[in-house]
């Protein structure tokens, strides 16, 4: 991540802060995963490849999806 953050080519920032946040949501460490994704989104918006910001909102449905996975809508709570 240091190395891509010093380039000024933000299809390059926006594939790191991809693999970055598939790494955090395949760890289940779904809160830096989620700033990650915020911080792809972003920069995907400004590079130039046409599929970064597929690939940014697709990591940031995955995030959603994985919260919502840990719901427990069990309302009957026994002693």
């Amino acid at each position: 991540m240091q190395v891509a953050e010093t380039t000024s080519d933000k299809n390059i920032l926006a594939q790191a802060l991809d693999v970055l946040g598939s790494a955090q949501i395949a760890q289940l460490n779904l809160v830096g995963a989620g700033e990650t994704t915020n911080r792809e989104v972003a920069v995907a918006e400004q590079a130039a490849d046409p599929t970064a910001p597929y690939y940014a909102y697709l990591n940031r449905s995955d995030v959603y999806l994985k919260l919502a996975e840990q719901c427990d809508y069990n309302t009957s709570f026994d002693s």
